[in-house]
């Protein structure tokens, strides 16, 4: 089953910022949609404490590029890979 990589935008509380213009940032990788996936953070079903707690929005438009991935391994390969690029452009 393809899985998606996605981001999810968090709140203030989160922690200290950066820069204050560009907030925290969860990014993350599963089998289902992003927005199921989302629903689950929010409900706290295997969700990671930041997510759950701080969740904001999906960010399609900072993962939509990204084409599903054939596996777990490379979805979370994928996921490590944006996280990266994320934090070289000033993301938490």
């Amino acid at each position: 089953m393809p899985s998606r990589v996605y981001v999810i935008e968090l709140d203030h509380g989160a922690g200290r910022r950066r820069d204050p213009r560009i907030p925290w940032v969860y990014v993350g990788s599963s089998s289902r949609s992003p927005e199921q996936r989302f629903e689950q953070h929010r409900r706290g079903y295997k969700s990671g404490r930041l997510a759950k707690r701080f969740g904001l929005r999906l960010r399609p438009d900072l993962y939509e590029d990204l084409k599903p991935f054939k596996g777990s391994k490379q979805a979370q390969r994928g996921e490590e890979e944006r996280a990266r690029e994320l934090a070289d452009c000033g993301f938490v």
